[in-house]
């Protein structure tokens, strides 16, 4: 007897690949979290950015007062219970003891220590002073680097202007040179105009704040900060605009591109008139929703052409007299013919005659004796 010899892997290079398969995913996994727990607190840090800025502006300018990041601004960011502003100080509640860490080591200096909830409550308190002794401007720990500029608490590469175009330095953006033209900008004060290099810097006045357009020269407005979403009232008004996490869970009322692309979802009208493309259930028990089978189908699936069809799609003798007196009256005798062929029988009898044939074998003698249908009814004929 002879031995066949089979190939194949054996269980060693087997067990190699399961266990470099384990260490990648072991990798992949540590990577998505550390990913995440980044983007996690940095949405805290924007957040306390903006509630400080709303809290310096909203408060008579010199800072003091106090705000409710929930009750100013809306939902709070994942894995922060509170944030509020307290006289220039903003005070955070955060889930997680490695999150308050990360969002210490990232604040530096502006940072107090992560210390235990007190008095029932969970997570880890952290005190943050995020403006210049005191000021109104944010600055960026750890520092800025390879040539990155610090706007708004944010690090960002300085932007390149045309040659056409002038430069805001303390937005970082290029606009035409209108902005960087005293009186030019409304409710703004503007410093430090340079023809050289072509830059200014544009401050907005009190409760007033920035909001840049790209038009085909970028333009820089300041805008009533009760007409933006710095504006807890406003902001309340316009939770498409304002709201990031309300905008995605109902997209049929922020995106308009959403609502032309899925009427069934956000049109309830369209949705009661289209029951075939809007409702599985209904398409699947209505075989004429199918428009193969409505082709195919039409006197069952075509209410005009069922009542135009009389003969062809099965109606009653009345029915069918009905359509084929309109039909010769309309098309006359030769189309009349093709489309109802027992009208033929009666074509040159008189229309009792003609109608008594149409009528049930009870119904027909009675009018035929010169009765109408009315009389032949009640009689119990027809």
């Amino acid at each position: 007897m002879f031995r066949k010899q089979e190939n194949g892997r054996s269980m060693i290079e087997m067990l190699g690949v399961l266990a470099i398969i384990g260490v990648l995913s072991v990798g992949g996994i540590a990577g998505y979290t550390s990913a995440m727990r980044s983007h996690r607190t940095n949405e805290i840090i924007n957040s306390a950015n903006m509630l400080y800025t709303l809290g310096v502006l909203q408060n008579g300018g010199d800072g003091s007062g106090n705000l409710d990041f929930t009750t100013a601004i809306g939902d709070l960011p994942k894995g922060c219970s509170t944030i509020t502003y307290n006289d220039k100080l903003i005070n955070l509640t955060i889930d997680d003891q490695d999150d308050c860490y990360l969002v210490k080591t990232k604040l530096g200096d502006k940072a107090g220590d992560c210390t235990a909830a007190t008095g029932g409550a969970t997570g880890y308190t952290l005190t943050v002073t995020l403006g210049e002794e005191g000021g109104d401007t944010f600055t960026c720990n750890p520092t800025c680097e390879n040539g990155q500029l610090c706007i708004n608490g944010a690090c960002e590469d300085k932007v390149v202007c045309d040659n056409s175009l002038w430069y805001v330095v303390n937005f970082n953006k290029c606009v035409s040179e209108m902005v960087c033209t005293e009186g030019g900008i409304s409710n703004s004060t503007l410093s430090n105009r340079d023809e050289e290099t072509k830059s200014c810097t544009l401050t907005c006045n009190e409760g007033f704040v920035p909001k840049y357009e790209q038009w085909a020269d970028g333009w820089i407005y300041c805008v009533d900060i009760n007409t933006t979403c710095q504006s807890s009232t406003y902001a309340s008004s316009h939770p498409c605009e304002c709201d990031s996490t309300y905008e995605i869970e109902h997209p049929c009322e922020c995106d308009s591109t959403y609502q032309i692309e899925h009427p069934c979802e956000c049109d309830s009208a369209y949705k009661i008139e289209h029951p075939c493309e809007c409702d599985s259930a209904y398409a699947s028990s209505h075989p004429c929703c199918d428009s193969t089978y409505e082709i195919e189908h039409p006197c069952e699936c075509d209410n005009d052409y069922r009542t135009s069809h009389i003969y062809e799609c099965g109606g009653t003798d009345a029915e069918k007299y009905a359509s084929c007196l309109s039909s010769f009256e309309i098309y006359g005798e030769e189309a009349t013919k093709s489309i109802c062929p027992n009208y033929v029988q009666c074509m040159n009898l008189n229309e009792l005659h003609c109608e008594a044939l149409f009528w049930g074998p009870d119904c027909r003698p009675c009018i035929l004796s010169g009765k109408d249908t009315m009389e032949c009814t009640m009689e119990g004929k027809c």
